[in-house]
């Protein structure tokens, strides 16, 4: 699974423009780090058997380059050759590989959020609107409740302090228990994978969903599921 670490080491400066493209397709990340500069984000992956590249996006505070995405590739067991900034094609094929990759697997909290940061950037460098949820319909709101309900009053449920977030979601409340210390209940509907761009699908078709709680004593957040959508 990949991993985020964070870094402190600075980024040097960018290397000139490399006349050779790097054929992005098949990239598949193997790992995410942040830099404590202002926002540059590592990832490196695989391209075959032989090849790994890794790209930057700087995001240090005073870089004359913040914000645009560059590219080094090189034998897996070479040191990183000479980077150069991106090309649309590149970054086109590097969004490609990524949203396939985001959409088949499941993160941790930090490395989710690390690579959403990633992507929404890309988007930016690549001038892409959001995609946006369908609007979630009373109906599909009163089926979320009353599965809820049912799996609550079950007993079954198994609460923990973080959920996948490897896939988008939309949030939907539910209900507030009228008392002290109460809970809060929502419904967390998956549409997708986790690039801002990626394509959406309707929540008002999606067949289970997770439990979002909030609230209590201690004030936590924790979540159960997933939960099949009544019918």
């Amino acid at each position: 699974m990949p991993n985020v670490s964070r870094n402190l080491s600075p980024v040097s400066a960018p290397s000139a423009p490399a006349t050779q493209a790097v054929d992005l397709r098949h990239f598949a990340p193997t790992g995410v780090s942040l830099l404590r500069d202002g926002g540059t984000i590592l990832v490196k992956g695989n391209l075959n058997r032989s090849l790994v590249a890794d790209v930057r996006l700087d995001g240090a505070i005073n870089s004359p380059t913040r914000g645009k995405f560059f590219v080094a590739s090189h034998m897996w067991n070479k040191s990183s050759g000479p980077e150069h900034a991106m090309t649309k094609a590149e970054m086109k094929q590097l969004k490609a590989s990524m949203t396939k990759f985001l959409s088949t697997v499941r993160l941790d909290r930090s490395t989710g959020q690390a690579y959403g940061t990633f992507m929404q950037r890309l988007d930016d460098a690549l001038g892409a609107t959001p995609a946006k949820p369908a609007k979630v319909t009373a109906a599909t709101t009163q089926r979320l409740l009353q599965s809820t309900n049912r799996a609550i009053a079950g007993g079954h449920l198994k609460w923990r302090n973080g959920m996948p977030l490897g896939e988008r979601m939309v949030e939907v409340p539910l209900f507030t228990e009228r008392h002290p210390d109460g809970y809060s209940y929502s419904a967390m509907v998956p549409v997708g994978a986790l690039a801002p761009s990626a394509p959406v699908s309707d929540p008002n078709k999606a067949t289970s969903f997770f439990i979002k709680r909030t609230g209590g004593f201690a004030g936590s957040t924790t979540y159960a599921g997933p939960v099949k959508v009544a019918k």
